[in-house]
């Protein structure tokens, strides 16, 4: 036997034990019962290993399917928890930015307050200064309405002593 065949799928995949198995066949029919008997052996043995190798090419690809959805679900937790994190910071900022308004509206509010509570004081002290000197005024035309009147009393009293009429000079006292 000089000559060899080999036979191959539809895909181009080379089928080594159905070639063997052909051969077996082929050798049958020639006669050559107990080589055929070998090579059938060896195809069974063959073909054993071929469904070894697609149980295991099955187990890996059953493995990794396994494999890349466990993935999968710890990417979408993942996710998750780093969604429900965006959220806390995004909360956390705008209490923050919230704070940091309060606290410029309240300095703004404090400069105010204090800005009129320095013209309460200096309004305030004016007013002071201001009623003190109406007070000294106030004193001042009391003293002189009071010396005026003594005046006209002693002016009186002048006049009714040059007086020689008792009815006038009644008048006086």
């Amino acid at each position: 036997m000089d000559s060899c065949f080999i036979i191959f799928d539809k895909t181009g995949t080379e089928k080594p034990a159905v070639t063997m198995e052909k051969l077996a066949e082929l050798l049958h029919v020639l006669g050559q019962s107990d080589s055929a008997y070998k090579i059938l052996k060896k195809t069974n043995v063959l073909y054993e290993k071929e469904e070894e190798m697609r149980q295991l090419q099955q187990v890996t690809r059953l493995s990794l399917k396994f494999e890349s959805e466990q993935n999968e679900q710890i990417i979408l937790e993942q996710k998750k928890k780093n969604k429900k994190i965006a959220q806390v910071l995004y909360g956390a900022m705008m209490l923050l930015i919230l704070w940091a308004v309060t606290l410029i509206v309240l300095f703004n509010f404090y400069k105010k307050v204090k800005s009129q509570n320095t013209i309460i004081t200096h309004t305030s002290s004016q007013l002071a200064q201001t009623n003190i000197q109406k007070d000294i005024l106030l004193k001042e035309v009391h003293h002189r309405v009071k010396n005026n009147l003594q005046v006209i009393s002693g002016l009186l009293q002048i006049h009714g002593a040059k007086l020689k009429d008792e009815s006038a000079l009644a008048v006086f006292q």
